[in-house]
């Protein structure tokens, strides 16, 4: 299950939401780690430091869930423009 379908958020290409702040850049390849990538739209705004945006992935009920992919030993960190992949990096968790 991708983040889009668990939280409902409608910020999926054809959401409820697209309109309001565009396609969230985690849909549609990164929805079972949408932590790991800047700039998604989580709530009503887009959050883009990683600092901050990782405080409120951790308390994330998705994030938390079994449908996230934990896989990796540290979060990888993907910067996404126009779904073009700028630059990576890791970060422990």
């Amino acid at each position: 299950m991708n983040c889009w379908e668990f939280l409902q958020c409608g910020h999926q290409k054809g959401g409820i939401n697209e309109r309001k702040l565009g396609v969230c850049p985690a849909f549609p390849d990164y929805g079972r780690s949408c932590a790991r990538v800047i700039g998604t739209l989580c709530g009503s705004a887009a959050r883009g430091l990683f600092s901050e945006k990782i405080k409120r992935c951790r308390k994330c009920s998705f994030y938390n869930s079994q449908y996230y992919d934990m896989s990796d030993d540290g979060v990888n960190l993907l910067i996404i423009t126009k779904s073009e992949l700028v630059s990576r990096n890791t970060f422990p968790r």
